[in-house]
């Protein structure tokens, strides 16, 4: 978030122009709170290669909630969440990162096995459980 220094009503580091009173954000106060935003994703990263997922996710979001077109905090929630089995969560991040960045062929690429992985779970779910179900059901309708 960045401080209007007219108001100091809080915008996020996507804004051009304070949302309250809408004077221009001065782009190298910006540019300043975007790279610590993104010193704060490096550690969240870091933080996920240890296995401290909890974290992780909680840095992600506040980096999102400061700068909501940040790849990277994007991509670490969806690496959270596909880690977590969360795979509809991870599938959602995925594709406003690519949304973001439509040229980036290896987050198409990821965003491809995070939607095959989903429907192999919709398959799976539909599969023998559910026919033995449907069985049982019939049984005791006859």
């Amino acid at each position: 978030m960045i401080a209007c220094k007219h108001c100091s009503t809080p915008n996020s580091l996507d804004s051009v122009f304070c949302r309250r009173c809408g004077t221009s954000l001065p782009d190298t106060e910006v540019a300043a709170a975007r790279e610590k935003n993104e010193e704060l994703v490096a550690e969240g990263v870091r933080l996920f290669q240890e296995g401290k997922t909890d974290e992780a996710l909680a840095i992600a979001e506040t980096a999102m909630a400061s700068d909501p077109e940040s790849v990277t905090a994007l991509a670490l929630k969806g690496m959270v969440e596909e880690r977590r089995g969360k795979v509809a969560e991870a599938l959602e991040c995925y594709e406003r990162i690519v949304e973001l960045h439509p040229d980036s062929t290896l987050d198409k690429i990821k965003l491809n096995q995070l939607r095959n992985a989903l429907a192999s779970r919709a398959t799976a779910a539909s599969g023998p459980e559910s026919r033995r179900l449907a069985w049982i059901g019939g049984l005791g309708a006859g």
